[in-house]
């Protein structure tokens, strides 16, 4: 290959790396410190049909909400599938033109009720909500909004239900099979966690504390664990001081005697200019500004990375449709359309002000809650070094490894050097393994072993060939020169294109990152106390992460956990001490795929095992910070 057909690989790979990997570029100069964002979280209402008197034949056997057509502008729709698929659309497409503070754009959290479920899944009526996007791709979320509605067992006939522990009961049941049913491909379109309640009806029949009892109870029972509800309704262990008046401003948990817990999350009904104001069930768009205000005034005065703020709305299909379709004919906009445009028109001007906000789902959210709020999680990382003659018998201890892992629900992070991938691509029954892993849940990531690495070199720097020579010369090595940055992620992602993880031994020279690499173990510093206090790896303190470190190397954002390693007995007792101390946070580990080394580790998973038998606070490096589970602390490369 000659020089110009090696810098147009080179630049191919840096461009596919930089866009799959969704990096952020950054000016090192203007890299501000980074703070504790507000999170928001935007819920669409879909509506569905109307219900049928118990009996009524005529509306039993209609169809009319299947095939209704939208009207023609200046006129408002009647209840329709193709208003509800069109509503959404409307409501995502004018979120498009927003982004968040890392410049994301927003995620759309969409809960339907069940004639809406059931009509998806229908083979002739059913489809069309993801002609125009495909939300599940995009990171958007779908639940289960709980109607006090009931199927009646005839066509697409829905009854109400009554507000008793029975009605409750039923319609969440009913709700839940037609929404398990609906698929994507070979995809369940409901995340199956997240909920609405409708407490403000069945309090009706239920009171207000037990009918929230209920609502929690039976959904809990069917896998539910995320309540999205009106803040009346979240009464249960609801933070002091704000005694049902207004929507709280961080996520917190309800706990109750038998053991059922659920994650509440409060909002304060639709943003609407047709909204009379100081009600829960709505908000009109100054009183959401002034909510978001308050939010992230709470927000920078709380240093408590434990509570996690956000601010949560949600909109109708129908509500913003018809105010469009009105405006259409030069009327303005004075429902739901207008209240969306106004609160997303506020948050956009504050982010441009240097407000830190970041759209997620209510399933983000909760993940984030949880992981500062329980026992620690933990991500486990496996160094697969160098030496290529030791490829064969590493690889069997690897395997012990990944067998170990998925015996105990855990996931690993298996970080490759250059000579593994040939290693693994040679031959059919490693190649299908490295695969399987794959889809097992565990990360393909990457580990470099840089020029001042003082054991093998694997061949590849940021420095000229001659430089890097002499280097390895006044350290007696004398390795091959095999390539700079981009020729190792080209020869990295033959085992996998979109790695953008590992451990780069960028301890002593950040610059030994290549640009796809933008989620790092190997920092040298701690993540806890002060940011860059440096910290060896043998010290099973370094393994606890209270926060991630992140700053700019070369232009690129990078983001950093710590870990310890476990390679001997002594080691894996002290993370096991470390570990049970730890309230909450990340605790990182790592070992190499060698038989002593591996054996230490599985001792350390057969105390994690102990402690967490389902695999639950599991995760892998691109899991923790991908997802944002840590607060941020900017460092100096």
């Amino acid at each position: 290959m000659n020089s110009i057909e090696n810098m147009s690989k080179t630049a191919v790979l840096c461009f596919l790396a930089l866009f799959s990997a969704g990096i952020a570029i950054a000016d090192d100069a203007a890299f501000a410190p980074a703070q504790e964002p507000v999170y928001v979280v935007i819920m669409n209402h879909v509506e569905g049909d109307r219900t049928c008197p118990e009996g009524d034949a005529l509306c039993l056997a209609s169809v009319e909400y299947q095939t209704a057509k939208l009207p023609p502008p200046g006129m408002v729709a009647k209840p329709s599938y193709a208003l509800d698929v069109a509503g959404n659309d409307l409501i995502y497409r004018i979120l498009l033109n927003y982004s968040d503070s890392a410049g994301q754009k927003p995620k759309l959290f969409i809960e339907p009720t069940g004639e809406w479920w059931q009509t998806y899944a229908h083979p002739f009526y059913g489809g069309k909500a993801f002609d125009k996007y495909n939300y599940l791709a995009l990171g958007n979320e779908f639940g289960i909004q709980g109607h006090a509605i009931m199927y009646s067992g005839i066509n697409f006939g829905w009854y109400d239900s009554p507000h008793t522990e029975e009605g409750v009961e039923r319609k969440f049941k009913d709700l839940d099979f037609f929404a398990a049913h609906a698929r994507l491909g070979d995809r369940a379109v409901n995340n199956g966690k997240t909920f609405t309640g409708g407490w403000k009806i069945e309090r009706q029949g239920l009171g207000d504390a037990y009918a929230e009892y209920v609502i929690d109870h039976v959904a809990f029972a069917l896998g539910y664990r995320i309540s999205f509800e009106d803040h009346d309704g979240h009464m249960k262990d609801e933070p002091t001081g704000i005694n049902n008046l207004y929507a709280s401003p961080f996520v917190y948990r309800a706990v109750y005697p038998d053991g059922v817990q659920m994650t509440k999350l409060d909002m304060n009904g639709s943003i609407t200019g047709h909204c009379q104001g100081s009600t829960p069930r709505c908000e009109t768009p100054e009183e959401a500004a002034e909510r978001l205000d308050r939010t992230l005034q709470a927000r920078a005065a709380d240093p408590d990375p434990r509570k996690v703020y956000f601010f949560g709305f949600t909109t109708h299909s129908n509500g913003v449709w018809n105010d469009f379709n009105m405006a259409a004919t030069g009327k303005p906009l004075e429902g739901e359309g207008r209240g969306l445009t106004a609160i997303m028109d506020v948050m956009q001007h504050r982010v441009a002000n240097g407000a830190k906000v970041k759209f997620v789902t209510p399933m983000e959210l909760a993940a984030i809650f949880e992981a500062r709020n329980t026992a620690p999680s933990y991500f486990l990382a496996v160094h697969n070094e160098p030496v290529v003659r030791d490829l064969g018998v590493n690889y069997e201890a690897l395997k012990r490894l990944v067998e170990k892992a998925n015996d105990y629900h855990m996931k690993l992070t298996l970080m490759f050097t250059p000579p593994w991938t040939e290693f693994i691509k040679s031959d059919r029954t490693r190649a299908m393994e490295l695969e399987l892993w794959k889809k097992q849940g565990h990360e393909i990531a990457g580990h470099h072993h840089g020029v001042w690495h003082p054991g093998t070199w694997d061949g590849y720097t940021y420095l000229p060939p001659f430089e890097a020579m002499v280097i390895r010369d006044s350290m007696g090595k004398n390795e091959p020169y095999l390539g700079n940055l981009f020729d190792y992620q080209f020869v990295l992602a033959g085992l996998d294109p979109e790695v953008h993880s590992g451990c780069m031994n960028d301890e002593k020279d950040k610059n030994e990152m290549p640009p796809h690499i933008v989620f790092d173990t190997c920092s040298g510093y701690a993540n806890f106390g002060a940011p860059n206090m440096p910290l060896p790896d043998f010290n099973p303190e370094k393994g606890r992460n209270d926060y991630a470190s992140i700053g700019p190397v070369n232009g690129i954002v990078r983001k950093w956990l710590a870990h310890a390693t476990v390679m001997n007995d002594d080691q894996a007792a002290g993370a096991a001490q470390m570990f049970a101390k730890m309230p909450w946070g990340v605790y990182g580990a790592v070992t190499h795929s060698v038989a002593l080394q591996s054996d230490a580790m599985i001792k350390f998973m057969d105390f994690l095992h102990e402690r967490d038998p389902l695999g639950e606070h599991s995760r892998t490096v691109s899991e923790i910070l991908g997802a944002g589970l840590l607060p941020e602390k900017p460092i100096n490369p």
